[in-house]
């Protein structure tokens, strides 16, 4: 079989899903199939250090400042000929906003281009300050053979967002879960809990809404509830959270942990995960605390609701600060201690295994250019 040469474009590594999905796949990917270079928008994130040692990395800015944010609104096919070192025959923007906009400015006719979407766009469209307009944006997405989305909540977003036309060229690609692994490194720490223990995580941006987290902790707090959390992850709100923190007099019971390289023991130990989101494309965290039978209170947007199957494998929450007190209140009075189904979720991502993920892309991989495809799972 024919090496296959491969161009991976991402915005950067900071510790979210879809980087850590993104590592996942650079590490497993059969080197006997694929030459792979990884190009950075930005050389940043605190799994660079994690990225395997063979691969070819590159990035087209060192840090990000407001005249990199113009130049990529301005001239994205200069950027595209940064990034390219060498004829690929797979061409893949692995994150919606600027690498699909600076990869839909390819001129390689003989690659297959793949654009991954990880967001339900049509509920937080953050990509829209990279484009001129949302046509520009639809365009950037026409531009490539196939569009790999996380969830069908993410391709109902693109539907929602830019009508019927993708679909053709769109499938159901859902995160791997890497379910012995997990499983291991949660045995790895015993840790000291002080009494009921809620864990979130995620990064410290608006779409997780962490401040629902506090607000509905203060809440609990003066009706007389004794508890903890443990909040794992950074952002650009740290900062801001940590004050709000200190105002609503919390700093003995929520711990900021930051970003976790080994998360599994917290989300293990914990009580309760809670998932605080505004939206989500599909929760890869809310499947590792399934696989390690946490109880999951999650809000009701689209991408937790496929991720728990309409609440099948975890308690559903309004889509509020109401809603997450509520779940969080639920607990504490022994309502929620999770259900049968909800012990046992891993069952929910028996399919995101690791080994049929890995052999399901390389053979989407495989498609040729001129294949025409449906967004079947």
């Amino acid at each position: 079989m024919k090496l296959k040469n491969v161009l991976i474009m991402t915005n950067n590594m900071n510790g979210g899903g879809a980087e850590r999905v993104l590592l996942t796949l650079l590490r497993h990917l059969p080197r006997s199939r694929y030459s792979i270079d990884l190009c950075l928008v930005y050389r940043e994130g605190v799994l660079l250090d994690r990225l395997p040692s063979d691969l070819s990395i590159s990035a087209i800015f060192e840090e990000r400042t407001p005249e990199s944010a113009e130049c990529i609104r301005a001239d994205e096919g200069e950027l595209y000929q940064r990034a390219v070192r060498r004829k690929y025959d797979i061409e893949i923007a692995f994150l919606e906003g600027n690498a699909v906009k600076i990869m839909s400015r390819s001129n390689n006719r003989d690659a297959v281009k793949i654009a991954w979407v990880h967001l339900d766009l049509s509920r937080e469209h953050y990509t829209k300050t990279v484009y001129k307009s949302t046509e520009q944006e639809k365009e950037a997405f026409l531009s490539f053979n196939h569009i790999f989305c996380v969830s069908c909540a993410v391709l109902g977003g693109l539907e929602r967002l830019f009508g019927p036309d993708l679909r053709e060229r769109s499938y159901i690609v859902f995160n791997p879960i890497e379910h012995e692994e997990i499983m291991r490194l949660a045995e790895i720490v015993e840790l000291q809990k002080h009494g009921v223990t809620f864990c979130a995580a995620g990064r410290l941006e608006h779409q997780k809404a962490f401040n629902r987290l506090l607000s509905s902790a203060q809440r609990l707090r003066a009706e007389g509830f004794t508890f903890h959390i443990w909040l794992l992850g950074e952002g650009s709100l740290r900062s801001e959270l940590e004050r709000e923190c200190d105002e609503r007099m919390l700093t003995d019971i929520v711990d900021f942990l930051g970003y976790q390289m080994n998360p599994y023991p917290y989300i293990k130990q914990a009580d309760a995960f809670v998932s605080t989101s505004r939206v989500e494309g599909l929760s890869m965290v809310i499947g590792e605390a399934l696989v390690l039978r946490t109880p999951v209170i999650a809000t009701n947007c689209n991408g937790q609701i496929e991720a728990l199957q309409g609440g099948k494998y975890g308690f559903l929450v309004d889509n509020s600060e109401s809603g997450v007190y509520k779940g969080m209140k639920a607990v504490l009075t022994g309502e929620y201690v999770g259900n049968e189904l909800a012990y046992s979720g891993s069952e929910r991502y028996l399919p995101f295994r690791l080994e049929d993920y890995m052999q399901r892309i390389c053979s989407l991989l495989e498609i040729d250019t001129q294949t025409q495809v449906v967004s079947k799972q």
